[in-house]
């Protein structure tokens, strides 16, 4: 993906920074009590950068850093199970950050019309395997719904909800993400 909305040539603060060329201060990320466990794979970051965000942080992009992330690389032989991740991570996400109105929003949209786009959208490129991965994918989110288990980490998995609280500090944390080759 490309972003276009604003120059890249210059530093700058942002709302958050890519988790695959993250850089934060120890102190902040122990105050934080590091990522969240529940998020696997997928919005951690932004997550992590909310969270910063109100304990006094900035997320700045420095246009020195240089960085190549393949998105999707590790992924690509398990498709149904990076869309179910992602899927719950929004899901994770909305239920922690939204007010509950919108969370209920995101996870209908998520569960009920979402899957109906995705697979209308596999029907019409003629992709039978989009077609299989797209109901895999949404089997795993609503067998984890059904149980309740949306907010594990894997599913089957047990894991407690720790949520630490952030200590009042300030300062920024930082990282770039312009590819080796922009």
């Amino acid at each position: 993906m490309i972003m276009e909305e604003w120059p890249h040539d210059e530093t700058r603060e942002v709302d958050h920074v890519i988790g695959a060329f993250f850089l934060v201060r120890r102190s902040l990320f122990e105050s934080l009590g590091g990522f969240d466990e529940r998020f696997f794979v997928y919005l951690e970051d932004v997550d992590f950068s909310v969270r910063a965000g109100r304990a006094g942080w900035r997320s700045v992009y420095l246009t020195e850093a240089r960085a190549y992330h393949k998105g999707g690389g590790t992924s690509e032989q398990v498709k149904a199970r990076r869309l179910f991740y992602s899927l719950r991570s929004r899901m994770q996400y909305a239920h922690k950050h939204f007010p509950v109105r919108g969370a209920i929003v995101v996870g209908a949209g998520t569960l009920l019309v979402e899957p109906l786009v995705r697979l209308g959208w596999a029907v019409l490129q003629r992709s039978g395997s989009t077609f299989v991965e797209t109901i895999q994918g949404y089997a795993m989110l609503w067998n984890g719904a059904l149980r309740s288990g949306l907010y594990r980490s894997d599913p089957g998995a047990r894991e407690d909800d720790r949520r630490v609280p952030p200590r009042e500090v300030g300062g920024s944390i930082g990282a770039g993400g312009a590819p080796l080759d922009a």
